[in-house]
């Protein structure tokens, strides 16, 4: 994994995909996708392992991790992603028609690893190595 030294907040997140990734690009050619991986939550309650609570993590993936991934990736399929986080500020009306502000963390990252495959029947010998 490469570490960009000065690009603020750095998350590391293991989830899996959601769905396959539509491949888009920028005005300019670069590639980009949308992923939302899912990270479970296991916590425990009374000294008992409680429900698992599974949040949903939408990132923004750029450049050859986007080719990749659109490509390649499918539903479930585990990865290990080094986000660099931004807050940005949303804005939105109350029920008193008053506005408020809100702030939301986005995930953007250029680097992405495949933990392990789901092996099914239908897997090629590609996805299998």
């Amino acid at each position: 994994m490469k570490i960009n030294k000065g690009t603020g907040a750095c998350l590391t997140i293991i989830g899996r995909l959601k769905e396959v990734p539509t491949l888009q690009a920028t005005s300019t050619g670069m590639p980009v996708t949308n992923i939302v991986l899912a990270v479970d939550e296991v916590s425990y309650k009374d000294g008992k392992e409680a429900p698992v609570c599974t949040q949903w993590i939408p990132i923004t993936v750029w450049g050859v991790a986007a080719t990749f991934l659109s490509g390649s990736a499918r539903p479930g399929l585990r990865l290990y992603v080094e986000a660099n986080v931004k807050i940005e500020k949303e804005s939105a009306q109350d029920t008193e028609d008053k506005p408020h502000a809100f702030y939301i963390p986005v995930f953007h990252t250029h680097d992405v690893s495949v933990i392990d495959a789901l092996r099914n029947p239908s897997s090629t010998q590609a996805e299998a190595e």
